[in-house]
């Protein structure tokens, strides 16, 4: 696990991220670390995202739902193709 600068610890209890985790976000294994750290249940947990790879990361990983939010990453079309939560 990678361990983030002090500066960055000092505002957080827990700060997990992309390095945290070797695996691909779309595999869901990073959100289950995340929950691991944070002693909380996948089927309690939602993912908030902007792109497909952040709604697949969520259903393997067995959360409860998901906000996918239309940055201009992906197009709201396609996110609203995968989710009826999708926001601007």
């Amino acid at each position: 696990m990678r361990y983030y600068s002090d500066e960055l610890n000092k505002f957080f209890d827990c700060v997990i991220g992309k390095d945290s985790c070797e695996a691909e976000k779309r595999t869901g294994k990073p959100a289950l670390l995340a929950l691991e750290k944070l002693n909380s249940k996948p089927e309690e947990a939602i993912v908030i995202g902007d792109a497909l790879m952040d709604y697949e990361m969520g259903k393997n990983a067995g959360l409860k739902g998901e906000i996918l939010v239309a940055t201009g990453q992906t197009d709201i079309g396609v996110l609203k193709g995968v989710s009826n939560h999708v926001v601007n």
